[in-house]
Order: structure tokens, then C-alpha cells, then sequence
């Protein structure tokens, strides 16, 4: 129904084309033309396009419900037929009515009767009529394509919408339970051991709740956002790891957008595959920069990258960039002797 109008736009021009091939036609055969002709060819090309709105409306309920090229072919030519022969019937009893087929009170065919003048119009002259309405709704198939191919693509944005939503959720209640069973454990061990650090352990989880519940809801968010969540993040990891743990932020381009959480499974990976499989010393670092055109995010740590695959927070960050950015994104990873780099680039101006 809403491509109606759209092919409504396109009736001026058919009744043009329509109405100038029937005086050609007229004059062609009898060599003359009167104001009869020219009223009642106007009056028959108005009908053809006015019997094409019920075939128009029937042909988008058909392509809703068929897949089959087959079936839509046959369907169209079907009701090309139907609306040049209702067309022409229709335009029968009008002319009957107006008396365009008579001579005086005698009618022009031998058959003097309403129907039978409306059928014979119907099935002698039909070329005109029946290309009229070819044409009309093959525009209308068209229009009706590209409708439904832009259906498509809002149906195929709002499952990636949801679909990334639904990617956020579970990444927020995987982080929450597994993070905060691993503070409290941290804090519980601090409590006897050093209790200033056991309350400064808890002011900071409580810091970084509140950042999360800020974030809540937001599909993206500014890079200082992520950076302030992911030194939160870190500044309790240091608490948890002592000394042995050294972190080195360097951030820039703060004002570019990204989605929401992307560094805290990069952070969290690093800090898994650094200092909690180590006894030694170990560092981390958070090092962001722009040349312009693009933010790059390097996080660094030491120790070597584990080779049995990415694993899920590194495929999902993966294919968030992908779905935010699409090939305007990159996530690369760079195995040194004892160091792992996992690099980000995404665009400044998303």
C-alpha cells in the first residue's frame, strides 16, 4: 500500500503515452478525428489505468507470499489480461451510455445491445489496453521490489541491532559475576593482611560498578569512557597483584566513539595471560594514538600469546568491530619473544 502513490506518480505519463497512441490509432483509420474521439479516448485510457490500482493491490499481496519467479511471472500476465479485458468492458458501457457508438439513434455495431457492445470492444480491441497495463505494473513490480529489498534491509539491521545488544548483555554478565568473584576474593585475603588496601580495593570496586551502571543501555560511548572503565578495571588488578604488577596508560583521541566495552575483554586478557600465569613481574600496557584518520589502540602485555586459537573475547571483539565498523576496522595480533600486542584500529570520526 505504500507504493501505491509512487506508481499513482507515474499514471500522468502513462495517460499520455496511452491516450496519444489511441488518436494515432484513430486517425490512422478513419483519417479524421472529432471531439468525440479525442473525449473518448481519454475517458478509455483513464479506466485502463484505474482498473490497474485493484491488479496493483493484488500483486503485492501475491509477491509478500511467493518466492517463485515462475508463479510471479504468470501472476502479472494474468492480471495485465484481466485489467485490458475489464477495462475495455467497462469502457463499453461507458461509451454505450454516451452514445459513442451510434449513428443517430442507430448503434454503430449490428449487435445493439449494452453487453454485447461492451464484449466486443473487450475482446477486439485489447493490444493498447493490454500494454498499458503491462507497463503499469511492471513499474509496480519494481517499486514493489525495491520496497521489499529495503524491508529487508531494516529487517537485517534491526537482528544485527539486537544481535549486538544481546553480545553486550551476555559480555556484561560474564565480566560482572566472574570479576567479582575475583575482587572479593582478593578482598577477603586483604582484609587481615592489610586492611587500608582491602578498603581501597572496595572503593574501587564500588567506582567500577558505578561505571558499568552508567554504560548500561549505551551501544557506544566515548573512548575516554572506555579508557577511565578499563583503568578502573586495572587500578583493582594492581591491588589484587601488588607490586608485581605495573600498568602504563597512555591515551589519546579521547573524543572518538566506540562500542561500549571494547577494551575490557582485551584488558582482562591481558591480565589473564599475564599476571595471573606468572609468579614474576609483569606489566600492562594501554597505549592509544591517531594519525588523523584513524584511533589506534595497543594493548600490550607481557608474556607469550597463547596459540590454542583467540578464544571468545577476542572473537567477539572481532566481530563487534566488524559489525560497527565493517571493513574499516582492524584487530591485529603480535606475538614478540615475551610480549603479546593486541592492536585496534578504528575509525576517529564513527
Amino acid at each position: 500500500m505504500r507504493k501505491l502513490p509512487s506508481l499513482l506518480l507515474t499514471f500522468p505519463l502513462l495517460f499520455a503515452i496511452g491516450w496519444s497512441a489511441q488518436i494515432v490509432a484513430i486517425i490512422m483509420r478513419y483519417d479524421y478525428i472529432t471531439e468525440i474521439h479525442l473525449r473518448s479516448a481519454a475517458v478509455q485510457v483513464a479506466i485502463w489505468l484505474v482498473m490497474v490500482i485493484p491488479a496493483f493491490l493484488v500483486l503485492d499481496v501475491i509477491l509478500r507470499r511467493v518466492r517463485s519467479r515462475i508463479i510471479e511471472a504468470v501472476s502479472i500476465t494474468i492480471l495485465c489480461a484481466a485489467c485490458a479485458l475489464a477495462g475495455q468492458f467497462l469502457y463499453g458501457n461507458v461509451a454505450w451510455s454516451n452514445r459513442w457508438y451510434h449513428r443517430g439513434d442507430r448503434p454503430y455495431f449490428i449487435i445493439d445491445t449494452r453487453e454485447a457492445t461492451a464484449m466486443r470492444l473487450a475482446t477486439r480491441r485489447i493490444e493498447l489496453p493490454l500494454l498499458i497495463a503491462a507497463c503499469a505494473l511492471l513499474i509496480g513490480r519494481f517499486l514493489l521490489a525495491d520496497r521489499q529489498e529495503r524491508e529487508r534491509a531494516l529487517r537485517e539491521k534491526r537482528l544485527e541491532t539486537r544481535l549486538s545488544i544481546a553480545r553486550l548483555q551476555l559480555l556484561r554478565s560474564q565480566l560482572n559475576p566472574h570479576f567479582l568473584f575475583n575482587a572479593l576474593n582478593s578482598v577477603m585475603a586483604l582484609v587481615r593482611r592489610d586492611p587500608r588496601a582491602a578498603e581501597a580495593m572496595l572503593a574501587r570496586l564500588s567506582r567500577f560498578y558505578e561505571i558499568t551502571a552508567a554504560t548500561e543501555g549505551r551501544m557506544w560511548i566515548p573512548l575516554r569512557d572506555e579508557v577511565a572503565f578499563a583503568r578502573e578495571y586495572l587500578d583493582i588488578e594492581q591491588i589484587r597483584f601488588g607490586a608485581r604488577l605495573a600498568v602504563t596508560i597512555e591515551a589519546a583521541a579521547l573524543d572518538a566513539r566506540v562500542p561500549a566495552l571494547l577494551l575490557q575483554p582485551l584488558v582482562e586478557n591481558a591480565v589473564r595471560h599475564g599476571a595471573a600465569k606468572t609468579t614474576g613481574a609483569v606489566w600492562i600496557r594501554l597505549r592509544i594514538a591517531n594519525d588523523g584518520e584513524h584511533v589506534r589502540i595497543e594493548i600490550a602485555n607481557r608474556g607469550a600469546f597463547q596459540s590454542n586459537g583467540e578464544g571468545v573475547g577476542l572473537a567477539n571483539t572481532r566481530q563487534r568491530l566488524r559489525e560497527a565498523f565493517g571493513d574499516a576496522s582492524a584487530l591485529e595480533i603480535a606475538c614478540l619473544a615475551d610480549e603479546t600486542r593486541v592492536i585496534v584500529t578504528v575509525p576517529e570520526a564513527a
